[in-house]
């Protein structure tokens, strides 16, 4: 079982409006884009380095979404 963390960022407004617009875009919750867009850069690492991924290997049943406790629509992160 996965265990999600709760965590706290401060974001540049232009930062912000670019991750609002982004995960619009994608259709979901600011919070599941931010999991989504670092599990993208993380499997990129894994890639150039596959030593690194034994560190940070997740859940085979883990999706971005699942990260998402706020909500879709509801624009909070």
């Amino acid at each position: 079982m996965s265990r999600t963390l709760l965590i706290h960022i401060k974001l540049e407004p232009e930062l912000k409006d670019f991750l609002r617009e982004t995960a619009k875009e994608q259709a979901r919750s600011m919070n599941a884009q931010i999991a989504f867009m670092l599990q993208q850069e993380m499997k990129k690492k894994e890639a150039s380095n596959p030593a690194v991924g034994s560190r940070f290997d997740a859940s085979p049943n883990t999706k971005p979404d699942s990260f998402d406790t706020i909500g879709k629509g509801q624009g909070h992160a």
